[in-house]
């Protein structure tokens, strides 16, 4: 009997240590295009102890179409060009560690072809002969950046600079910002759109400040195309165009207070307690509770760290006058985090307030 427990146990050990590993690719996503002889991140993410290098496979349906690469290291990127001779398509890709112990599929994406300049149709441009170079836009991506100005809050913000180093005015300067991130979040699959107010003359450069709000833990792919669905002019080269960006956030704490019961301890005082609570991803840092009870003044509480998920109360005796013979309403105000000590997810909802009514000996509360 011993030794079948023993045999279970570790049964059941090694079934843990199997599931503690795992692979998770970000990108390619799921309705992705990319396009034939353009140069793509291949994005994931490992966790757990295994293999220091993967292999990556390009798979249609059941099939292997193409060994992407044998070996490359497990540190989660890895560049591809995709080549010109894969016919057009859905695909997935596998990353697999080399010891065959850990993979994961990408979801179903396209790749299509690329758009080719059929001169002949470029009315009103300029040919320069012997240079293959044409008289129009030609935009370049470049200098971005993804980093925290609000870290605890989750709040990054999105850098990139845009270059036209073509001969002709590039108007209609649009672009999109696609974000993949933590499954179920806003930003598991979300696309922003957006345009530059004015048309970007040759050899100038713009640029482009986005501020984004994450709010789930795990890794998160910005990827900036301008001139995305290439309608808005031609250009030469489209290559230049996209740059993909990617952070991890690690979570962020958010306070909340709330005036749960004002009790009655005789005929002219009151017990009132306050409830602080982090609903949060991550640990609070010490702070302030600020509360103010009518005709009884302001009073300061200290607040530890609460841990996510935790509350601590706090607790008030209050005098009501005039005597509880009497209707009278009071109002009742708290707010936590008083100094802004604490990095939160969300700031708003770090007060509250509360009026209550006396009536001889009941004390009923009315939320506003």
């Amino acid at each position: 009997m011993f030794k079948q427990s023993v045999f279970i146990i570790l049964i059941l050990f090694f079934v843990s240590f199997v599931y503690s590993q795992s692979i998770s690719i970000v990108s390619p996503a799921k309705g992705d295009t990319w396009v034939k002889g353009r140069k793509y991140t291949i994005r994931w993410t490992r966790s757990g102890s295994m293999n220091d290098f993967v292999k990556i496979r390009l798979y249609q349906g059941n099939s292997k179409v193409l060994g992407i690469v044998d070996r490359t290291d497990n540190d989660g990127s890895y560049d591809w060009t995709v080549p010109d001779n894969i016919n057009p398509g859905t695909y997935r890709i596998r990353v697999k560690t080399v010891d065959n112990q850990i993979y994961d599929d990408s979801e179903n994406f396209e790749i299509k072809k690329g758009n080719k300049i059929n001169v002949s149709n470029l009315k009103g441009l300029k040919v320069k002969t012997g240079f293959k170079s044409y008289d129009f836009p030609e935009l370049k991506v470049y200098g971005a950046s993804l980093k925290f100005t609000h870290e605890h809050a989750g709040e990054v913000n999105f850098h990139v600079a845009v270059t036209n180093e073509g001969r002709v005015e590039a108007r209609k300067l649009s672009y999109i910002i696609k974000i993949n991130g933590p499954h179920g979040d806003k930003y598991d699959k979300y696309t922003f759109y957006g345009s530059f107010p004015y048309p970007l003359p040759p050899k100038k450069s713009v640029e482009l400040d986005k501020k984004f709000i994450l709010k789930k833990v795990g890794s998160y792919v910005f990827t900036f195309i301008v001139n995305p669905d290439h309608k808005s002019f031609v250009e030469y080269d489209y290559s230049n165009n996209e740059v993909i960006k990617g952070i991890y956030f690690s979570g962020a704490p958010d306070l909340i207070v709330l005036i749960l019961g004002v009790l009655p301890r005789s005929r002219e005082f009151a017990h009132v307690r306050f409830l602080v609570k982090n609903i949060g991803k991550k640990s609070s840092s010490p702070c302030k509770l600020w509360t103010n009870i009518e005709d009884n003044g302001v009073k300061f509480f200290d607040v530890p760290g609460i841990k996510p998920g935790g509350e601590v109360s706090f607790y008030r005796d209050a005098r009501w006058s005039p005597p509880p013979d009497k209707k009278v309403l009071k109002k009742l105000y708290a707010i936590i985090d008083y100094y802004n000590e604490v990095k939160e997810i969300d700031e708003k909802n770090n007060r509250t307030s509360l009026i209550t009514r006396v009536i001889k000996e009941e004390i009923r509360s009315v939320w506003f």
